[in-house]
């Protein structure tokens, strides 16, 4: 596995606590907003990123 990889299955987890911790409509906007990105570049992995 490299590096790309094993950072994304380490993101998953933090970017699934992240869209929980907000609030609910924003959790939805959130949601399709991740549907049209991963319709649009299927096969990218996300990450969090420090802001």
């Amino acid at each position: 596995m490299g590096k790309t990889e094993a950072t994304a299955k380490e993101a998953g987890p933090k970017v699934r606590a992240y869209l929980a911790s907000l609030p609910p409509d924003t959790r939805r906007v959130m949601r399709k907003l991740r549907e049209v990105i991963r319709a649009a570049a299927p096969g990218v992995a996300e990450r969090k990123r420090p802001i």
